[in-house]
């Protein structure tokens, strides 16, 4: 029986950038490339300098206990209670309605001396996300992550194309990670927190919370008919995408430029960070930064989704990302379809190519309908 939702309105609308991905043209196409020149020229690690040093031994000997090291999938702990989502309609469509649903975060942390400091963020324990919802006839569902610091719902809609999508018959959810978005925390001095950061604790438990939300978010579309869903995830967001679909069995899984080793990226891409090299100071290696990060790695993982429904999009000139992650990805999942881009880390914003193979994949595979 459907989970009964509180329900609110609202005339807020959609942004314009949200109302170009169902009309899409030529300044859809304008609007990809700003936002792509705007997000490279900010994109940067300079804001990692939240940490904790002195802990950094208690973490390593916490997250890598015998427990998770045989099993880490037990780290993600299994939801079964369907969550009670408050719904508020942002938009009507003669088809459908687009939707912001939020429900609280009910994650429990696995470190007890990290669980007061984790909660302490208050704006975290909400889960927000929002749907692109067909009144009837959808034969999937996409649920899609963003990348890192990338949480801003306009963005998000850029990025994914949420009305691209609906028109060809699916649900669309973008659903906003863990400190981002409307989930933003600050430290005492007004500084954002990171996620994922050099706190190790904050980024795991950060890591077990997302799967947690995202398996509460299943359970919420399930209880109102959407059974058959997928995922796509950007960067991180295909970091845990990837995660996502070697724990439990999803329709299908599109991650793009993505992220599987947060290890070797720390110390390929942020290793000359001065803050960075204050862990180093405190005794972090990269040999224990790999194991305690091993629990949500996707490449410990088997993947759970059928080949011919994995789909990799990847950059061949990826400075933020290098080429090696979906490399390894591939090779870790058995060489499933893989598309590399002549470009960047936002090779899809401006390769339409990328947008029409993820088309393509999702039609093949009977989700979705081909264009008018």
């Amino acid at each position: 029986m459907p989970n009964k939702s509180s329900k609110s309105s609202t005339k807020s609308g959609l942004s314009r950038f949200e109302e170009l991905t169902l009309v899409g043209g030529l300044e859809l196409e304008k609007a990809l490339h700003w936002v792509a020149d705007k997000i490279e020229r900010f994109v940067s690690f300079d804001h990692v300098y939240d940490f904790e040093s002195d802990q950094i031994t208690s973490w390593i000997e916490f997250y890598s206990q015998k427990k998770w090291v045989k099993d880490s999938a037990k780290f993600f702990v299994p939801r079964k209670k369907i969550p009670k989502a408050k719904i508020t309609v942002l938009h009507k469509m003669k088809d459908g309605e687009v939707i912001d649903l939020s429900f609280k975060s009910n994650y429990k942390v696995q470190s007890p001396e990290f669980s007061n400091d984790f909660n302490s963020f208050k704006p975290n324990k909400t889960v927000h996300a929002r749907m692109w919802r067909r009144n009837s006839g959808a034969k999937g569902t996409v649920i899609a992550l963003h990348g890192w610091t990338m949480d801003d719902q306009r963005i998000n809609a850029l990025a994914f194309l949420p009305g691209h999508f609906y028109k060809l018959g699916l649900n669309f959810v973008l659903i906003e990670l863990p400190f981002h978005g409307r989930r933003m925390c600050y430290t005492s001095s007004g500084k954002r927190i990171s996620f994922p950061g050099p706190h190790i604790a904050r980024t795991n438990e950060g890591m077990g919370q997302i799967i947690s939300d995202l398996r509460r978010l299943r359970l919420w579309l399930e209880s109102q008919g959407h059974t058959q869903i997928g995922c796509i995830g950007m960067s991180l967001g295909g970091y845990i995408a990837s995660l996502w679909a070697s724990l439990d069995e999803l329709e299908f899984c599109i991650p793009i430029v993505p992220v599987v080793d947060l290890a070797s990226l720390a110390w390929d891409v942020a290793g000359d960070n001065l803050e960075f090299q204050a862990l180093l100071d405190k005794g972090l290696t990269r040999e224990n930064l790999t194991n305690v990060f091993k629990l949500h790695s996707p490449l410990n993982y088997a993947v759970k989704v059928p080949i011919n429904k994995q789909m990799i999009i990847a950059g061949l000139a990826d400075h933020i990302v290098p080429p090696k992650h979906p490399q390894l990805l591939w090779e870790h999942w058995h060489q499933p379809e893989i598309h590399w881009l002549s470009g960047g880390h936002l090779v899809h914003f401006r390769k339409s190519r990328a947008i029409q193979k993820i088309t393509d994949f999702l039609i093949r595979l009977g989700y979705a309908r081909k264009s008018s």
